[in-house]
């Protein structure tokens, strides 16, 4: 298992503290690649903790006891350790991105169950007081650190409070729901040197264009239009990383015509060019 980014904070001497009742054991921003995988019993920590992680890109699975659900953009799930559950990727995902918080204490474990009777899967828009403040709290652990355990319990109980206002109306994603997500992605694997269409999506999952595209939104988050683009980059990924294929190769068996356009969506995703990205990627395994 690799990461194309693997930003981790950890809360310095959280093992130690016996004396406050809810910390901050860490938190980070990942791009996680095909293998990542995270077991709720083999963490190694008996002490309770609340795992709080949400997709920005990519879609990850999390398996609660029995029961299965997709987490793609714009989802999240929380976890608790110990806890007989898993969070991975998907073998038809090339990679995962999201953002995650971690709290510690016993104070935790209360709260956690509490916080859970709604559902542990949910939607959460980019803009909602619970992603800021992630964010927020990851940026302040990147500037100065999260060495002052007082600070770093404050943080905890300012983002448990954020997650206790909110409204969870967005249910986790059906099974049928899932099933379509699933059927879309397949076809995108299938035909991915293929222009693909949003009514392509449609008939292969047995639907209407307006009534895939509404199931389509509500489950991930973003239209299918994005979702397909998304596909393709992410299939692009994987060969930048993997071959040295030129651009115009990629590019074709990914579904793009034109070179510049590939280069010209790329950049627009990703920030960076195919050959700058292809350069970074090959100086980050030597």
């Amino acid at each position: 298992m690799g990461f194309i980014l693997a930003e981790n904070y950890r809360v310095a001497g959280w093992r130690r503290n016996k004396t406050l009742r809810m910390h901050l054991v860490y938190c980070g921003h990942e791009i996680a690649n095909a293998g990542y995988i995270n077991y709720g019993l083999r963490r190694g920590s008996k002490a309770p903790m609340l795992i709080w992680q949400y997709t920005l890109k990519g879609c990850g699975r999390y398996r609660l006891g029995e029961h299965e659900y997709d987490i793609p953009p714009g989802y999240c799930f929380l976890a608790q350790v110990p806890e007989d559950h898993c969070y991975y990727i998907p073998e038809d995902q090339p990679s995962w991105e999201f953002i995650y918080i971690c709290c510690g204490g016993e104070e935790v474990a209360r709260l956690a169950t509490e916080l859970r009777r709604a559902g542990s899967v949910f939607a959460l828009a980019p803009d909602n007081t619970v992603v800021k403040t992630a964010y927020d709290i990851i940026a302040e652990a990147r500037d100065a650190g999260l060495d002052n355990i007082y600070r770093t319990s404050l943080l905890a109980y300012d983002f448990m409070m954020k997650l206790f206002q909110l409204d969870i109306t967005c249910r986790a994603p059906t099974t049928l729901e899932i099933a379509v997500l699933a059927k879309s992605r397949s076809y995108c694997a299938e035909h991915m040197a293929e222009p693909i269409s949003v009514s392509d999506l449609a008939r292969a999952t047995g639907y209407s264009r307006w009534h895939f595209s509404r199931i389509f939104t509500r489950v991930y988050g973003k239209n299918p239009h994005q979702f397909i683009i998304e596909q393709k980059l992410n299939n692009a990924l994987t060969l930048l990383k993997t071959t040295r294929l030129p651009l115009k190769t990629i590019g074709n068996s990914c579904g793009f015509e034109e070179t510049s356009y590939f280069c010209k969506v790329f950049k627009k995703y990703y920030g960076t060019t195919p050959d700058e990205f292809r350069h970074d990627a090959s100086h980050e395994a030597e």
